[in-house]
């Protein structure tokens, strides 16, 4: 969806010309989000974290009413 490359080029203030097409638009985002640096355990460890303690937190939500 064009829509969506053009919000990810707002949010991220990528620099592309102003009536690029979905190829290049698709092409610039491909580029950004290829140059970003995570690191993978991080993610992994948070990724488990949230997972853990949804249920701890909805459990929580759901008693406090």
């Amino acid at each position: 969806d064009v829509f969506a490359l053009k919000r990810y080029k707002r949010h991220y203030k990528l620099r592309t010309k102003h009536n690029s097409t979905k190829s290049e638009l698709a092409a610039a985002i491909a580029k950004h989000f290829a140059l970003q640096n995570i690191s993978e355990m991080e993610t992994i460890s948070f990724f488990v974290y949230a997972v853990k303690n949804q249920g701890i937190i909805l459990c929580i939500a759901l008693t406090t009413f």
